[in-house]
């Protein structure tokens, strides 16, 4: 592993800004041939339900405690949104662009091959969350609990993790540019390759030290649990 000089900030920030909606909530989402799209809307704490929908694109849209319960789920498209307190759980996501997530629980999330740009999740869980093959460039995930998420194959540009707790949290096969997990809190690696790409410090090291150890192959004996 190179030494990098101290560089801060290493990642790209993401350019985003809050949406100013204009639209009164209409109280329920139209669906014509599968696919629904709502504009420039204010969406109050509420549960929305969806039906024969297979796409939901929201674009410059404020949603503030709203639980999308969505059986089977469409994909959802979200741009220039912000979700604030938001149960987003099972909800499968196709792309995502200038919006922010505040204080939403992402449980069982499927973020498989989504497109990430422009995002900031804060004060996220994000737990069995398949991110398998996301595209995400200037993402920053600040105050996240990541548990049991898997980013097989992900690609991530310009990725910055800012007092998060990656728990359980596999990167094989991760393609990294930029990506600064200094400030993260936990680093809990599984299925560890190549890190090229990542930047840590010297202190977190040692939280790495078995998984870098795993990967290159090498045999470690086992303590005596005696003592």
């Amino acid at each position: 592993m190179p030494w990098i000089a101290g560089s801060d900030p290493y990642a790209a920030t993401p350019r985003v800004r809050p949406p100013e909606p204009d639209v009164p909530w209409p109280g329920a989402i139209a669906v014509e041939d599968g696919f629904a799209e709502v504009v420039d809307v204010a969406v109050p704490a509420t549960t929305i339900e969806l039906l024969d929908c297979h796409e939901l694109a929201l674009r410059r849209c404020a949603l503030s405690g709203v639980t999308l319960a969505l059986d089977p789920s469409p994909v959802v498209d979200a741009y220039g949104c912000t979700f604030e307190n938001c149960d987003l759980s099972r909800v499968r996501f196709g792309s995502s662009r200038e919006t922010t997530f505040v204080n939403c629980k992402l449980v069982g999330a499927d973020l498989a091959g989504a497109r990430l740009d422009d995002v900031v999740f804060e004060g996220c869980i994000v737990r069995y969350a398949n991110m398998r093959q996301i595209e995400a460039e200037r993402v920053r995930f600040a105050d996240c609990t990541f548990d049991d998420v898997d980013f097989y194959e992900a690609r991530l540009v310009d990725v910055a993790w800012p007092g998060s707790e990656l728990r359980t949290v596999n990167i094989d096969r991760v393609r990294a540019e930029r990506v600064d997990a200094r400030e993260a809190t936990v680093l809990g690696f599984e299925a560890v390759g190549r890190m090229d790409g990542w930047l840590v410090t010297e202190l977190q090291l040692h939280e790495l030290l078995y998984p870098l150890a795993f990967a290159s192959g090498l045999g470690v004996e086992q303590p005596d649990d005696h003592g």
